[in-house]
């Protein structure tokens, strides 16, 4: 099955590469990620196009690190960031600010990152009562998302059509702006790719045993702790 999505992986990437305005043979789009000078392909490849592949790849090894940390350490496959309001929580932060404040660049990402780690803190207190339990704290977050979801369409529709486009385009994403110096931002940083990897493994191996908080604290680790410590990772 890895094999299998790995290829396709590829597959779908090396067809990226070939489709623009005019499509690419896939010989050239090779000869060109070789370092061969291939005439109109060259540039296409390198400049344009190569950039935004990995930019996708590597935003999305980051959701995936995101996805998997949360679903190890709740013991839930529905847990996941886009689920249980923490993406909500940054996006309603994002569209506040573009549409009532005007915010954007660097400040806007920033904005976004307190308000999903505020919203986690938030879901993670609502849901605490004697403990955590993967349930629970599931379906908080689902209702703290819904909320926020209403906070979004609040703000769209009370403010400007070009804010509100800015906004849509924030939410929505894009990779037509993505060229070689964004790729280094966009990529999960090593020590976050790491810590995620080596949390969601280690700490999932007390609860090996029970799918339940108290079995996994009665084996002596502290679970609360490794929540904390990986929430949220990427």
């Amino acid at each position: 099955m890895i094999a299998a999505l790995l290829l396709a992986l590829v597959g779908v990437a090396l067809l990226s590469l070939c489709l623009g305005e005019r499509w690419d043979s896939p010989v050239d789009v090779v000869r060109a990620l070789l370092g061969q000078q291939v005439a109109g392909v060259s540039f296409n490849v390198t400049v344009l196009r190569l950039p935004r592949v990995l930019t996708a790849l590597l935003t999305g090894v980051a959701f995936g690190l995101g996805g998997a940390v949360f679903q190890t350490m709740l013991r839930n496959p529905l847990a996941s960031p886009d689920i249980i309001g923490i993406s909500a929580g940054s996006s309603a932060v994002a569209v506040v600010a573009i549409t009532m404040f005007g915010v954007s660049g660097a400040a806007l990402s920033v904005l976004a990152v307190l308000g999903g780690l505020l919203v986690a803190a938030a879901i993670y207190a609502l849901s605490w009562q004697r403990g955590v339990h993967g349930a629970r704290l599931v379906l908080t977050g689902i209702a703290v998302g819904a909320m926020l979801d209403s906070v979004i369409s609040y703000a769209l529709t009370r403010t400007q059509v070009y804010q509100a486009t800015e906004a849509l385009r924030w939410l929505t994403g894009s990779l037509n702006s993505a060229f070689w110096d964004g790729v280094g931002p966009s990529r999960p940083r090593p020590p976050c790719w790491s810590r995620s990897c080596w949390s969601s493994r280690v700490a999932s191996r007390p609860c090996s045993s029970a799918t339940t908080r108290r079995p996994a604290s009665a084996s002596g680790p502290t679970v609360h702790g490794w929540r904390c410590w990986s929430w949220p990772s990427p």
